[in-house]
């Protein structure tokens, strides 16, 4: 494909304008690339300028992945060749990329990914900054890490090589810790070529592995948690197995850390091997270990075990080793649902034909032990099967079996069991040898609820146990009872098993609310919500008992006190937390609090902290811990900073902060400052201003306090990593004064006035202008004065240049956005094709998370298909970086577009009219925006969604779930149109995922209007009525005596009456049928026959979802015979079940057109 193509597009390439060529090798070529030669690519190259040059680099890298490694290094010389040759081609006499501001980026914009291939000799040639590579050795070492970062050196295998040769002289170990260092400062956006760091780790390896022996555990922590991060992906096994063979279990656990931070840069072979080398080393742990044990073995849970001793590699353990390395993995066997439903399909496919051979002991063994692994998959219709014609013996076997599955099935399944469980038991005197029903031998109510249903007895309804057992027809008469007795059949009888019943005797005995939840937690939650942290402990123990623990608080020891705390409501009440702490400021305080960490430590990521209990926590251990940060060491205050105070650290205040940074060196500022960054995004907007005068003050006078005599941070390379490493997240709140104060880079600033052009854009982008709102409406003032439209893309320019690394934050960015958009807006009339590719596709890409729906209105407001197009590829590439209302805002945008879109093209027709798929026309228009259009306009906008939408179950689960959880807490503030807008158009393709309980709590609240709108029996249950029972029926208080009637007519009146042909009015009439039809036998052939005169009819409608043809208005057509025999199946399977004696068949009358689907389908059916 990719010969043929070039053969064509070829000759052509002389008319090329700079559109096409990002139009075929930035899109169109894209898939044939890996097949392109370096004959193909010299063609290609020969006589295109830089410009050009670039745009075939990007195509290039996109296939590179997919090249062998002979076409890679082709290529490579190819564009050596054009490179030494370019500055003749290009129009301005200069070689490509001699604007780049660094030899990294000009490696970049030139050679891509292919870079790794060119040979140093090439390099030096082509761009004088590489010589310096041949001069190395007059620099200091200093000098050669930095140039190791900021040139190509990490891209290229030669430039490596010398720079580590020239590192290996000298005090090596120094050499290695200062480029290590280099590194670390620009670990955030460190680009490193994977052949490049392997060269460096093993060097690196060589040199640190005969000092093992001697690590402290601070040094394990220095190098496997900061230094070799960058490197570690590179880690072999080899390296792996010298580095833990004779390790403690503590040591091993920090390596562990380190592998976690280098996990998803790794291979999947390096991954897997690094599993087995984990392996090897815990099978033999307990002899490495000082303490004789496990790693781990002091781990609460499997899971903590797996995640301390693998972390992320956990995935890559056999079940085997598991269980050999913790007994804990031999209990439960984790198979993923929709691989154990397929599993049990093809098991019992398999063996229930068999069922009518099996033993006793052959059920035992399937249904007790075989089967267990899969039985949470068994479907009603197995189980149906599986109890048709066994006896009670077997039955009770299976009931046993299907309790080992109960945890693992959904509650609806279970509730289908159940309904299962009820019918066979319903005729189980006819099937049991004995004549009785089954358990007729046990001793009490309770124990025959047991055996007949097992842990799926609470899910039996009260009536069927009345009709089951008559020893619950006493809780009929439960008024009649003394609370003793009530509370003596409680426990007597199922009860304590089964949710009809203990709903009786609570309703009898009348308890609060909220004594259905499963813990203290829970119980405050759904009782008092936010208020809880108000209520008394003195009420709270009235109201539940279980409060009542924390009055004997002092019995407990700490480990139950910190696991109460977590587990309970303390964690929302002020008087609860306040009675955990004064039982822990007892005995061995320090102790006791750094259990309580690590309690709220293993919940971190699912924790609630009320703030106000947050507050108390944080005073508290403050309080304890302050006064020996004297004596912290480093390794002490990663701990504390990095992980234990994490949960609290939105509770700190000023004056801790004051307290804490007095007297610490850089190194531990730096720390505190990285825990302070995980507590940003929750703390209070004055919190954050007030946390950053502080860090101020103490960055006035870290030269007096660090030990180097130097402020803080004086290492860092530039302005922006300098405002990182002081005050991270905080920096936007820094003024323009304070930082020109601690820092001389910020001056700049003032004498903005006396920079060129260029001098200020470089500015921005290499201090933290970007990050601060002073400094970025310093430049921006700036910038307004002379040529705005040139200085705008100068700063555009300097933004280009970094952005693949550069970070701005959000709120700076938005600043930036509309002062841009102000300025080129008023030119969108006289912007030509290349214009709008210019600014979407490069300039403005760093801002487009910050274009507003107001903007984008504006901007498509008149532009063709074409532009339009062009836009959405930009937006593509904020999309990222939008927040969610953003996204939804844009998407708005882009629909109503589209709605005029017709009008507006020159074409006539609506955009991306000329795509070949659904899918297509839905990239093309919405690009990843996609995800938020409505099912209503796609159908508006393009016929094609007017179909049926295809989603797989499971897919459509997981959809379910997540928009079901955003959209139920907005229940409360649905408005009766949101409700029709959501149950009736945007959900609709997930529906068939709603679960019970997703419908319990839809509906818990809403008013009848909501619920219903047409008649009562079908609007109530809608096609699920055919489920209702006749006793819930009765029930309800409603006249069915029309449907009792079909169920009960014995005998068959001689004159007929007038047939129900409308549904709607409630009302029904029974015709005769003449006596030669009751020896009728439903036969599958009648279902075409039309009735017979004088033969009785109940005339329905019926709605389906389908796109109408035109042959379904011609009953003779293949088509409509199709269809309507398709219908009549189902309808006379669904009939037969429910009236098996009086129906006997059905014939579609006719098909008609409603709403884009087809509609209206209308069955007559006999009855007698």
């Amino acid at each position: 494909m990719m010969k043929w193509t070039f053969d064509i597009i070829s000759s052509h390439f002389s008319k090329f304008s700079k559109a096409a060529w990002i139009d075929w090798f930035g899109c169109k070529l894209v898939p044939l690339l890996p097949s392109l030669t370096a004959e193909m690519l010299t063609t290609t190259i020969a006589e295109v300028d830089c410009a050009t040059y670039h745009v075939i680099v990007e195509g290039l890298n996109m296939a590179f992945e997919e090249m062998t490694l002979m076409t890679k290094q082709e290529i490579t010389r190819v564009l050596v060749e054009y490179l030494k040759v370019s500055q003749e081609v290009d129009g301005s006499g200069l070689s490509c990329g001699s604007h780049t501001k660094s030899s990294s980026g000009w490696l970049w914009v030139n050679f891509g990914k292919y870079s790794i291939y060119v040979s140093l000799q090439d390099l030096q040639l082509l761009n004088p900054e590489f010589s310096k590579f041949a001069s190395v050795e007059h620099f200091t070492v200093s000098q050669v890490c930095d140039l190791t970062v900021q040139s190509g050196a990490l891209q290229n295998i030669d430039l490596i090589k010398v720079v580590l040769n020239h590192l290996g002289k000298g005090n090596v170990w120094k050499n290695l810790e200062e480029l290590l260092a280099s590194l670390r400062t620009k670990s955030q956006n460190l680009q490193i070529n994977c052949a490049v760091r392997d060269i460096m780790m093993k060097w690196t390896f060589d040199i640190i592995s005969s000092h093992f022996s001697k690590f402290s555990k601070a040094e394990w922590i220095d190098w496997f948690g900061s230094k070799l991060v960058p490197l570690l992906p590179s880690l072999t096994t080899e390296m792996l197995t010298t580095t833990i063979t004779e390790v403690d279990c503590a040591t091993y656990h920090v390596i562990i850390e380190g592998l976690n931070m280098a996990f998803e840069e790794m291979t999947l072979m390096t991954k897997q091997e690094i599993t087995r080398v984990l392996v090897e080393y815990l099978k033999v742990s307990q002899e490495v270990d000082g303490s004789g044990l496990h790693c781990g073995s002091g781990t609460n849970s499997a899971g903590g075990w797996l995640w301390v001793n693998f972390g992320k590699y956990s995935i890559y353990v056999s079940l085997q080793d598991l269980q050999l390395l913790n007994h804990e993995f031999s209990k439960t066997l984790e198979i993923n649902p929709v691989v154990r439903d397929i599993m049990m399909k093809w098991t019992f496919d398999i063996i229930s034909n068999h069922f009518s051979k099996f033993s006793k002991p052959e059920w035992i063994d399937w249904f007790g032990s075989k089967l267990v692994p899969l039985l949470p998959s068994l479907t009603t219709e197995m189980l149906t099967i599986t109890i048709t014609e066994v006896d009670c013996a077997t039955y009770h076997v299976i009931v046993e079996g299907l309790n080992m599955a109960f945890e693992e099935m959904t509650p609806m399944t279970k509730q289908e069991f159940t309904r299962a469980l009820v019918k066979y038991l319903k005729v189980s005197q006819e099937v049991d040898g004995s004549g009785l029903p089954c358990g007729s031998g046990t001793n009490s109510a309770g124990g025959w609820l047991w055996v007949n249903f097992g842990k799926y007895s609470i899910y039996v309804s009260l009536q069927d146990l009345q009709l089951l057992n008559y020893e619950f027809s006493k809780f009929a008469s439960l008024e009649l009872f003394t609370v003793s007795q009530v509370c003596d059949l409680t426990i007597q009888s199922g009860a304590l098993q089964n949710i009809d019943l203990i709903k009786v005797v609570l309703n009898h005995l009348g308890l609060p609310c909220g004594s259905g939840t499963k813990s203290s937690s829970g119980w405050l939650w759904v009782n008092f919500g936010k208020y809880s942290i108000y209520v008394s402990l003195q009420d709270l123990q009235l109201l539940n008992h279980e409060f009542s623990k924390f009055a004997s608080v002092e019995n407990f020891t700490v480990s139950q006190v910190c696991d109460l705390t977590v587990q309970s409501g303390a964690l929302q009440n002020i008087d609860l937390i306040n009675v955990v702490l004064n039982h822990l400021d007892k005995g061995n305080i320090w102790k006791n609090l750094e259990k309580l960490m690590v309690s709220l430590g293993r919940k971190s990521q699912t924790l609630q902290i009320n703030p106000a209990v947050r507050d108390i926590m944080m005073k508290w251990t403050f309080n304890m811990i302050s006064s020996n940060f004297s004596k912290f060491s480093k390794a002490a205050w990663i701990d504390w900073f990095g992980s234990k105070l994490v949960p609290l650290l939105p509770s700190l205040t000023a004056e801790m902060l004051t307290i804490t940074i007095t007297e610490v060196d850089c190194a531990t500022y730096h720390v505190i400052i990285e825990g302070l960054n995980m507590a940003f995004e929750e703390m209070a907007l004055m919190t954050k201003q007030e946390i950053v005068r502080v860090l101020v003050k103490y960055l006035k006078v870290s030269q007096d306090v660090n030990t180097s005599g130097l402020p803080c941070g004086s290492h860092t390379n530039s302005a922006s990593g300098w405002l990182w490493v002081n005050f991270g997240k905080f920096s936007i709140y820094v003024s323009l004064q304070d930082l020109q104060l601690l820092n001389h880079e910020f001056s700049k600033f003032a004498s903005v006035e006396l920079f060129t052009l260029s001098q200020v854009c470089d500015l921005t982008v290499q201090s933290g202008a970007l990050q601060n709102i002073d400094l970025i409406k310093v430049v921006l003032n700036y910038l307004r004065k002379g040529n705005v439209w040139k200085n705008l893309e100068k700063l555009l320019v300097s933004l280009g240049t970094k952005s693949q690394n550069l970070q701005i934050h959000p709120v700076v960015r938005d600043i930036m956005m509309k002062w841009t958009f102000d300025i080129i807006s008023s030119h969108f009339s006289m912007f030509s094709n290349t214009a709008w590719i210019d600014w979407f596709g490069s300039k403005l890409v760093p801002l487009l998370p910050s274009l507003t729906a107001e903007m984008l209105t504006i901007t498509i407001a008149e532009v063709d298909c074409a532009t339009y197009h062009i836009i959405i590829e930009g937006l593509n590439m904020g999309f990222d970086e939008m927040t969610l209302m953003t996204k939804q805002e844009t998407t708005c945008v882009l629909v109503d577009y589209l709605k005029v879109s017709q009008e507006v093209d020159g074409s006539g027709l609506p955009c991306g009219s000329g795509t070949n798929s659904a899918s297509g026309w839905l990239w093309v228009n919405f690009g990843k925006y996609s995800i938020y259009v409505t099912l209503q306009d796609l159908q508006f906008l393009n016929h094609e969604f007017s179909k049926n939408l295809p989603i797989n179950h499971a897919v459509r689960d997981i959809m379910m779930k997540w928009t079901f959880n955003i959209i139920s807490s907005h229940f409360s503030k649905f408005s009766k149109v949101e409700w029709i807008d959501w149950f009736g158009n945007n959900l609709v393709p997930l529906l068939p995922s709603l679960t019970t309980e997703m419908l319990k709590i839809t509906i818990a609240e809403v008013d009848c209007a909501t619920y219903h709108e047409i008649n009562w029996l079908l609007v109530n249950f809608g096609k699920f009525s055919i489920y209702v029972s006749v006793e819930d029926l009765q029930s309800l208080t409603i006249d069915f005596s029309w449907y009792f009637a079909l169920r009960t007519t014995t005998r068959v009146p001689e004159k007929s009456s007038a047939s129900l042909t409308s549904p709607s009015t409630q009302t029904t009439a029974l015709s005769a049928v003449p006596p030669k039809v009751l020896s009728t036998a439903f036969q599958a052939e009648n279902v075409m026959t039309e009735p017979a005169k004088g033969e009785g009819v109940l005339t329905l409608h019926l709605r389906m979802q389908s796109v109408f043809i035109s042959a379904y208005n011609n009953t003779a057509s293949a088509q409509y015979i199709t269809l309507a025999n398709n219908i009549t199946s189902e309808l006379d399977r669904t009939y037969q079940e429910l009236f098996p004696y009086t129906y006997l068949r059905c014939h579609v009358l006719r098909f008609w057109y409603s709403y884009s689907f087809l509609a209206f389908i209308t069955p007559q059916y006999d009855c007698q």
